[in-house]
């Protein structure tokens, strides 16, 4: 299903300018407190990092579009550095409870770093950053913990055998409270009422998160609910007929710029499903034609930088 958006082209160049900011705030953080851990990372997680940092840093700016305010990207940069740092700091851990435990103590910066492991030094220093930023911190400390709550399920998850009604369960609950924690972040007035509306979309995010690493997850043997490209991007779409009216109860009003926010996600959508489904017509070509076609995306990411919120390439997603 195709949703049309409506956009002009002044909001198309402040989206692309958002991501060009971001691009910069990003490699600033990586020159400054990533140095070490990014050279021990694989190209691909490297990739991984980069499109987490753009697509957190988009949601936030949106967000800050949406209530009319002026975002900080640094604050969304930030949160997207975290958000993959700790992914990558479970996917090298046991995730014991007490690996579970060092990692929330970590988050709350209360637990002194090895000085010889660069990977907690970074997270307790960006973490140490990011509270001092944070302009309600007890309001995030309170959706982090719920967040946490579901990444521990989501984890212990992975090597069992899971149901897809569980599955979506989980998927439901891991989109909603991450968007709530993004979110808080960025309003200290964040509340349970704003919080019930973002249930379909976080579901939706969530949704897309997936089908963007559908065929990573699908390589390294991870429980999806997606069954294809196909299937998924129509139901992508589905899932976003449904989360936009319950986000316009809430959102629609002078206070708010709705038509905004939701013009750019339709945008974005489209723009990420085109994608998905390049993605899948390239799979079935040599590699070498697949090298081709991301050098090609990286030329135009260059001055475009909205090219960072595509999925990686399938060459990328293997390594």
């Amino acid at each position: 299903m195709y949703i049309k958006p409506k956009y002009n082209i002044l909001d198309w160049k402040d989206f692309n300018n958002e991501c060009q900011y971001a691009k910069k705030e990003w490699l600033y953080l990586s020159k400054n407190y990533l140095n070490t851990v990014t050279h021990q990372m694989s190209s691909k997680e490297y990739l991984h990092q980069r499109h987490t940092v753009f697509r957190i840093d988009m949601l936030m700016y949106l967000y800050a579009r949406l209530r009319r305010q002026q975002g900080d990207t640094r604050l969304g940069v930030l949160c997207g550095l975290l958000t993959h740092l700790l992914d990558y700091f479970y996917d090298h851990r046991s995730m014991s409870n007490n690996d579970f435990a060092f990692a929330e103590q970590l988050i709350e910066t209360r637990k002194d770093y090895h000085p010889y492991d660069p990977l907690t030094k970074a997270l307790a220093e960006l973490f140490s950053m990011f509270w001092s930023m944070v302009p309600n911190p007890s309001l995030v400390s309170r959706t982090l913990a719920r967040m946490l709550e579901t990444q521990r399920d989501s984890l212990q998850q992975v090597n069992e055998r899971i149901t897809l009604g569980n599955l979506e369960v989980l998927t439901r609950a891991k989109g909603h409270r991450s968007l709530c924690l993004y979110y808080s972040i960025a309003n200290p007035d964040f509340d349970i009422e704003e919080a019930e509306h973002l249930e379909k979309f976080g579901y939706y995010m969530q949704y897309m998160d997936d089908l963007e690493d559908f065929y990573e997850d699908r390589f390294e043997h991870r429980y999806s609910c997606i069954s294809s490209v196909t299937d998924g991007c129509d139901e992508a779409s589905r899932l976003l007929d449904i989360a936009l009216p319950d986000l316009a109860t809430f959102y629609k009003g002078k206070k708010f710029d709705f038509e905004f926010f939701s013009n750019t996600v339709m945008f974005y959508h489209n723009f990420l499903m085109k994608s998905c489904q390049r993605r899948e017509r390239l799979q079935y070509l040599p590699q070498g034609v697949q090298r081709l076609a991301s050098l090609r995306k990286a030329f135009f990411s260059s001055f475009i930088p909205l090219f960072y919120l595509t999925p990686l390439e399938l060459i990328d997603s293997i390594k």
